[in-house]
């Protein structure tokens, strides 16, 4: 029975989502500053906005989501410490062949995870959730190493999470992922520039 308790605490709820995902917009923003600036204090504001959008995605049923965001916090761990290593500063880029193997192999991961979780759980928007996801974790270790074409992969990454998290109703995050996408040009810019591309 729908009752006035029950309607207190979900706006509380809301209320309390709505401050986190202030909180990690903000720090989130920071982060690709920094990042877009080679900026090794950028992976601690990464870490903070992943350690709030653990429990968000939780919250709204995103569950690879949270078990991508709890990834993140080490991934940030790991970026900031290989940025403070010499051959960790310098912006590099990659074949395509290794570009294609790294696609190939998200890709199979990304459907083999896609359908364990709509096999399995609740999980909300799966198939998306799920690319979006893996994806993420290939950009991010690309971001991690340095690698100039980490942005091209964001720019979609960032363009598909607007739709994800919008759909959910979080729209302080969907904004976040529409500041993303425009930072994303910023960065890729600023990594040319760096790289002299």
């Amino acid at each position: 029975m729908y009752t006035y308790r029950s309607a207190s605490f979900f706006a509380t709820f809301v209320v309390h989502v709505e401050v986190l995902e202030f909180i990690a917009f903000f720090a989130g923003v920071i982060y690709l500053v920094g990042i877009g600036k080679s900026k090794r204090w950028g992976w601690w504001f990464g870490a903070i906005n992943a350690s709030i959008y653990v429990y968000a995605s939780m919250m709204v049923g995103l569950y690879v989501q949270s078990i991508l965001q709890v990834l993140y916090v080490f991934l940030a761990c790991l970026g900031y410490w290989n940025w403070g290593r010499e051959e960790g500063k310098e912006v590099k880029q990659i074949p395509t062949r290794t570009h294609l193997i790294g696609v190939s192999i998200s890709v199979l991961t990304a459907a083999i995870l896609a359908w364990a979780m709509s096999y399995f759980t609740a999980q909300q928007l799966a198939v998306e959730d799920a690319f979006i996801s893996v994806f993420a974790v290939f950009a991010t270790y690309l971001t991690i190493t340095h690698v100039l074409e980490n942005w091209y992969y964001w720019l979609g990454i960032n363009a598909a999470s607007i739709y994800l998290f919008g759909m959910q109703g979080l729209y302080v995050t969907a904004s976040l992922f529409l500041v993303n996408f425009l930072m994303s040009v910023w960065g890729l810019y600023a990594w040319k520039k760096q790289r002299n591309v």
